[in-house]
Order: structure tokens, then sequence, then C-alpha cells
């Protein structure tokens, strides 16, 4: 670590482990879903507000965010799966009459921002889990219950600014392109 003298390139790390290309994917949970609405011009996302919602009723699409308990290339934690890797998966699952749970899954991710595109290989079986299901699923809710407040409250704080103040054009172009690929 030591001595930083550009403070202004420090990032905040980001509480869920990322997949990247050829990854290593075991997941140890039940699946935690949220719906949200990425906010560009507030870069951040807040809770949708169901049926009467302030984001929805301004055009701005909605998308479930999907996430597990699990570990990625030997890091064990929260994973943000990315929808498509979330079909996948239950595909396979589907298809091999296996739980998603007994097996290492590969990660392929080409591109990045909204042209990434991912791929899930099946791998060989994951053998016996270091964590059981109960404890991973306690640990995904403690950690996503927070992280759902923390968007509810976001969802508060935004939705009493006027319409006017996001580029709702852009976020419905950013939606299309992405619902595109």
């Amino acid at each position: 670590m030591g001595l930083v003298t550009k403070e202004q390139d420090e990032k905040r790390p980001s509480q869920f482990i990322k997949l990247e290309d050829k990854s290593k994917l075991i997941l140890f949970s039940n699946l935690y879903k949220a719906k949200t609405h990425f906010l560009k011009a507030k870069n951040t996302s807040v809770l949708c507000g169901g049926e009467k919602c302030y984001f929805c009723d301004a055009g701005i699409k909605s998308r479930m965010e999907y996430f597990y308990y699990g570990e990625v290339d030997g890091e064990e934690g929260i994973v943000r799966v990315p929808a498509s890797v979330f079909y996948a998966l239950n595909d396979q699952e589907r298809v091999l009459e296996i739980d998603k749970r007994d097996s290492i899954w590969i990660i392929s991710k080409k591109g990045s921002g909204l042209d990434t595109e991912y791929g899930v290989a099946r791998g060989k079986e994951a053998g016996v889990p270091t964590i059981s299901l109960e404890k991973a699923n306690a640990k995904l809710t403690k950690v996503l219950d927070i992280y759902v407040k923390n968007l509810e409250q976001k969802y508060k704080e935004f939705s009493k600014e006027p319409v006017a103040d996001f580029d709702i054009e852009e976020e419905i172009r950013e939606d299309e392109r992405s619902s595109s690929n």
C-alpha cells in the first residue's frame, strides 16, 4: 500500500465480486434479486418503486439485478451475476438436470460496458461446498438487505427531483442499445 499521491484516482472498492473472462464461478446460495433503475445522469442505481414508480413513469427502463453468495477464482463473497449469465446457468441446470450449485462454471467475457457479452460453460463438479446453503443465504441476505435499503433511500431522494433533471431521452437510448445486444 503506502503513500498515495494521486488521491483523486482512488476508487471505492466494490462490495461485489466481478466476473471476468475465464473466471471460475461456484454458487453457494439461492438467488437474491432486486429490480432497479440506473440513472445515468446521477451515475447511480435506485430501487424500482413498483406499480407507481416515479422512474418507470418517467420512461427510465427497469432492470433486474441477480446476486449469489459464491466463489470467483478462489475469492468468496457476493457475486452480481449479469442477466445473461443467470439465464444461461438456468438453461444449463434444466437441460443437464443438475443443481447449478454443484458445478464450477467457466465464464467467458468479451467487450466492455453496454457491449459486454458473457458465455457460460460447465466445468467439473464443485465438490463439497465450503459453506452450507443456509449460512450462504444468511450472508447474502444480510449484505443485500442493506444494499436494497440504500437503493430505496436513493429512490426517495432522487424521485423528489423534477424529471427534467434527468436526461430521459439519453436514458431511453442507452436502454435500447443494451436491450438490442
